[in-house]
Parts: structure tokens; C-alpha cells; sequence
């Protein structure tokens, strides 16, 4: 719940033009988080614009690429050697971690 809130209140901001406050009242509502943490919470989203959402997409996009290679590679998958590939090359685009994957998908000897 505190993840969706998280996306509400990051959207709000953005989209409905919500104020601080109605940012953390929102939060306040929806979560059993105490009053400070929601605040500092919030404050974070209103320096970094669509961080929630920036997270939420890679989190999703890192789902997507582990299914596909668990199905594509089936036996042969280890999460190990997955995670490795996903850190090796560092701050890269997804569409960047995306064509590493797809490497080890194709090439990976293991």
C-alpha cells in the first residue's frame, strides 16, 4: 500500500498539481507511516520529479527481462549469473541492460 501512495502522491504532484500538504495527507490516510517519515518521504519526491515512477519502471522492466530469461534458458538459468550481468556494466539505460541480457540469453555458455 505505502508503494501505491508512494505513486499517488509522486503523480499528484505532477499531474494534479497536489501541495505538500495534500500530498502528506493523502499518505497519512492511506498508510500506517508516522507523520515525520511521511514528510520526509514526500520531501524526496518533490526534489527528485517521478523518482516513484522512474523506480517502478525499472523494478518492472528487471521482472520482465529475469522471466524472460528464466523462460528462455530454462535449466540453464542461474540467478547468480543474472544478477552479475544486471550489475557488471553499472548505470546503464534499461534499453542498454536490455541488449546485455538478450547476450546472455543467445550467448551465455554456462
Amino acid at each position: 500500500m505505502r508503494r501505491a501512495c508512494i505513486l499517488g502522491s509522486d503523480a499528484g504532484m505532477r499531474v494534479f498539481c497536489w501541495t505538500r500538504e495534500k500530498a502528506i495527507d493523502y499518505m497519512s490516510k492511506h498508510t500506517v507511516k508516522a507523520g515525520k517519515d511521511i514528510q520526509v518521504e514526500i520531501d524526496k519526491y518533490i526534489a527528485w520529479p517521478g523518482k516513484a515512477h522512474a523506480y517502478k519502471k525499472g523494478e518492472l522492466k528487471f521482472l520482465e527481462l529475469r522471466n524472460r530469461a528464466e523462460k528462455e534458458r530454462r535449466k540453464k538459468f542461474n540467478i547468480l549469473d543474472f544478477h552479475d550481468i544486471l550489475l557488471e556494466y553499472g548505470d546503464v539505460s534499461l534499453d542498454v541492460l536490455g541488449m546485455h541480457i538478450n547476450y546472455y540469453i543467445k550467448f551465455n555458455a554456462n
